[in-house]
């Protein structure tokens, strides 16, 4: 049997790397250092800031309070610096914030100092005109010119934009960030292209949720565009998952499920999901959601939907699910899924659904 053979690239190197600083620092930060942070904001009086947490600083609630206790103190104002000065823990901070492996450390007029790598530096010269590109190719020369040997200097070192976002990533506690001028960030333009039929329905909607809750929505026009954009941008859909029936006919019981994925080209997939338990979840290894081949996958959901629509006789007379079958019959295998999902959405909608407990019943009423 012949050996894998493991290449350690310039890239690999360089992420394994990362991983073996950021384990590493991660303990340091966890423990001594986060006793140094404490007690240095003590002595000011400083309360950790409320900012948002970056990097894996959200990993644990030791390195979360650490990351906010660092972030109040790069706050201080340097006149400060009397009443710590002599703290062994002040000095600790002040050597660790100052060291190369974050870049040429600025003070800034800041109690503590940030480091300025070659991606800060290359921030500040290519502004406004900031792009991947661009400022991958300005580090590269900087981390050449300025002899960066900083975790970040040496992922500009290679021109790889992808380690170069990794390792920044690493170090973004104590690397500089830049506060200027770029054409990315003019204020946007909020455009209100709502139907007015929706936008009219909406607000009946609205209107039931204020009598029902007393508290306001806002109202469903152009004045509100900017509110419903940074809705939309602050929810989440990626991952949600819903039972939309089950057919008791079928021991176990086969729940029918929808969920959302993607998470690039979001997408609506279909399963069933067997068995007692009614919590849905996104993945569905019950079906084999995310596991095989296309194929395999679009032959267990197909199997499994079409199980709980026709149930174990294959006939149903409800008009529904008559056309659905005839739909399948005659169409394609992509057809065919298509017709599935759309028969099962029809007979979900048409009427308060309640699935029916025999299926091999033949007289022409619907079942209910």
């Amino acid at each position: 049997m012949r050996a894998e053979r493991c290449v350690v690239d310039n890239r690999v190197f360089l992420l394994g790397l990362d991983d073996l600083y950021r384990q590493a620092i991660k303990w340091h930060e966890r423990l001594e250092l986060f006793a140094c942070a404490k007690k240095v904001s003590g002595a000011l009086g400083v309360a950790p800031a409320d900012v948002p947490i970056e990097g894996y600083y959200g990993d644990d609630p030791q390195l979360t309070g650490y990351f906010r206790m660092m972030r109040a103190l790069q706050d201080v104002d340097e006149s400060r610096t009397s009443e710590v000065a002599r703290l062994p823990e002040f000095r600790r901070l002040l050597e660790v914030t100052s060291a190369p492996l974050y870049g040429h450390p600025r003070q800034e007029g800041k109690l503590l100092p940030r480091g300025h790598d070659a991606l800060s530096q290359a921030l500040v010269a290519t502004q406004p005109d900031w792009s991947v590109e661009r400022l991958t190719e300005a580090a590269h020369l900087t981390a050449q010119e300025t002899d960066d040997f900083s975790l970040v200097g040496l992922a500009a070192r290679i021109q790889d934009p992808v380690v170069l976002a990794a390792l920044r990533e690493s170090v973004v506690l104590y690397a500089d960030d830049l506060l200027g001028c770029t054409g990315l960030m003019d204020p946007p333009k909020y455009v209100w292209k709502v139907d007015k039929d929706l936008a009219a329905q909406a607000e009946r909607f609205i209107r039931a949720y204020e009598e029902l809750f007393d508290e306001e929505l806002p109202p469903p026009n152009p004045t509100q565009a900017e509110r419903y954009w940074n809705a939309y941008e602050n929810g989440e859909i990626y991952g949600r998952c819903l039972r939309l029936g089950s057919n008791d006919a079928t021991v176990p019981v086969l729940h029918y499920h929808w969920a959302i994925y993607g998470p690039e080209a979001l997408r609506v997939q279909e399963f069933g999901r067997y068995g007692a338990g009614d919590k849905t979840h996104p993945f569905a290894e019950s079906v084999g959601f995310f596991s095989g081949t296309e194929l395999q996958r679009s032959s267990r959901i197909r199997s499994a939907a079409t199980a709980w629509i026709f149930g174990a006789s294959g006939k149903l007379s409800d008009p529904a699910w008559t056309t659905c079958r005839r739909v399948s019959s005659r169409s394609s295998s992509a057809e065919r899924i298509e017709g599935v999902t759309r028969g099962a959405v029809v007979r979900l909608n048409s009427k308060p659904w309640r699935r029916p407990r025999c299926t091999t019943r033949r007289s022409s009423s619907a079942p209910v």
